[in-house]
């Protein structure tokens, strides 16, 4: 089974932009690069770990004065946002637990939306 995914024009440039990055690095660091065909990758090529993403995150919500939230949390947050303006990424069958729950409030808050503008 094959899934179309459809992106918008601003991540299909930060994707461009993240490979030519990527390139540059390549050739900077000649052999000392292990290409392991990655989009986000240490400057040498190696993986970048999950706790990595996380430090870098919450180093720059310190330096935002930002409230404290998890990696996690974006992954719901971002569903929530998504789901309430109408995008459906998951069928029902690939949707986690905490992720239907999310799907079915935006449904609702949709549905009370409707009736309030047909009344």
């Amino acid at each position: 089974m094959f899934v179309r995914l459809i992106y918008p024009d601003e991540v299909i440039e930060v994707l461009q932009k993240q490979y030519e990055r990527v390139f540059m690095e390549k050739e900077l660091a000649g052999e000392m690069y292990v290409d392991n065909d990655l989009v986000c990758c240490t400057n040498i090529g190696k993986q970048v770990f999950p706790n990595t993403i996380t430090r870098l995150m919450k180093r720059k919500i310190e330096e935002l004065e930002l409230p404290s939230i998890r990696f996690h949390d974006l992954r719901h947050t971002s569903v929530s946002l998504m789901l309430s303006i109408g995008i459906h990424l998951l069928s029902k069958k690939e949707v986690s637990d905490p992720l239907e729950i999310e799907e079915k409030f935006c449904d609702q808050k949709r549905d009370q939306k409707v009736e309030k503008v047909a009344v």
